[in-house]
């Protein structure tokens, strides 16, 4: 079956044809003939259009069946996420209530771990931060400068530094 574009230069070559002729088809047995080559390219035509626009729809099919099933699977994917977060959290609890900073299984070792990194800065709510201790173009807190000062124990009335939370690694 000929490509789309063999059709085309097909088309192309019969309207030039006609061009040649200024239009005239006057002739029977060339009107006849160009109406043969008309119906066999139109058929051709049709049948190619035809394929191509089954094909454009089974993707376009294709693309919402898995789009749907990547929204379940993400959906699924989430609610899972939710659910180990909730868990490790309430095992957590348990553990930091009990008393327990490790706990080593027949396949895992759980540990409550204090949480690295810079200590939590605290602005006090409602407070206004003078503007020595802000940043530009907005003022908003330059939490940098507040925080260096903060860790060379001096003291802000308007903030403070909190402790670093703990968190439960499972390996």
């Amino acid at each position: 079956m000929p490509t789309l574009l063999d059709l085309s230069e097909d088309m192309r070559a019969l309207d030039d044809l006609l061009a040649e002729n200024g239009g005239d088809i006057s002739d029977p047995a060339v009107e006849a003939a160009i109406t043969e080559w008309e119906k066999e390219l139109g058929t051709k035509l049709d049948a190619k259009v035809d394929a191509y626009a089954a094909f454009v729809t089974e993707l376009l099919r294709r693309a919402e069946a898995r789009k749907a099933e990547a929204d379940r699977l993400y959906g699924r994917a989430k609610t899972d996420n939710g659910t180990a977060a909730w868990l490790k959290g309430r095992l957590k609890s348990v553990m930091e209530r009990r008393g327990f900073k490790k706990v080593e299984t027949a396949r895992y070792t759980v540990s409550v771990q204090a949480n690295g990194g810079k200590l939590p800065l605290i602005i006090e709510e409602g407070t206004i931060v003078p503007p020595d201790w802000t940043r530009t173009p907005a003022p908003v807190p330059d939490t940098d400068k507040i925080r260096e000062y903060l860790e060379h124990d001096f003291f802000l009335p308007f903030a403070r530094l909190g402790e670093r939370g703990t968190s439960l690694r499972i390996r």
